[in-house]
């Protein structure tokens, strides 16, 4: 499959248009061994209803991270197959009040990642992700950090794949109405040689 990925500076909204939703058939239930000292298990379990997760039905849309940040120093990648945009990736970086930046200015993150439906297991994810890589790498970023949630087993299985490390687990991040059974996961690439 012929795939053209390249960088945007306009036409959020033509990125905006990737659907970004996903079936949740299986979860991943957290099980702390000695109240977290000893470690904790990661159990994926398959969901007796299955689901489907749309973040573009969130309360946050492409046009307000314009609104709430300065992208200036952020890297927008489309994927594009015959023309027809088909996955893309947001990749932040050196951005005041950017909280997942915290930490330090050597530090990418991937701030969202999408594949059409009709494309996805491609391989059109895994090309987007190295240009993240890359793109940070030029940055003289020592790591990219990627956030998912244990209700998206194939993303932490993908991150996974791609070398990524979880670097914690936040049982508490979601407390909104619906969120409530969320885990976030927080996922760090190395990017540097040591």
């Amino acid at each position: 499959m012929e795939i053209l990925i390249k960088e945007i500076k306009e036409g959020l909204e033509r990125y905006s248009k990737i659907p970004i939703k996903f079936e949740v058939c299986s979860v991943f239930r957290l099980k702390n061994k000695g109240h977290g000292l000893d470690g904790i298990d990661f159990i994926e379990e398959k969901i007796k209803e299955p689901y489907i997760k749309d973040y573009n039905s969130a309360d946050e849309t492409i046009e307000d991270w314009r609104k709430e940040f300065d992208m200036s120093n952020w890297g927008v990648f489309i994927a594009e197959h015959h023309r027809c945009i088909v996955g893309g990736i947001t990749i932040a970086y050196d951005t005041p009040g950017v909280n997942m930046l915290a930490g330090g200015d050597d530090i990418s993150v991937v701030w969202d990642i999408r594949i059409h439906p009709d494309y996805r297991r491609k391989g059109i994810g895994s090309r987007l992700f190295d240009y993240a890589v890359e793109w940070s790498k030029q940055r003289n970023c020592k790591y990219l950090k990627i956030e998912t949630q244990n209700i998206n087993v194939p993303a932490c299985k993908f991150y996974v794949s791609k070398g990524c490390e979880l670097g914690f687990v936040d049982k508490y991040a979601y407390q909104k109405e619906g969120l409530e059974d969320e885990i976030k996961l927080v996922w760090f690439k190395k990017l540097t040689q040591n």
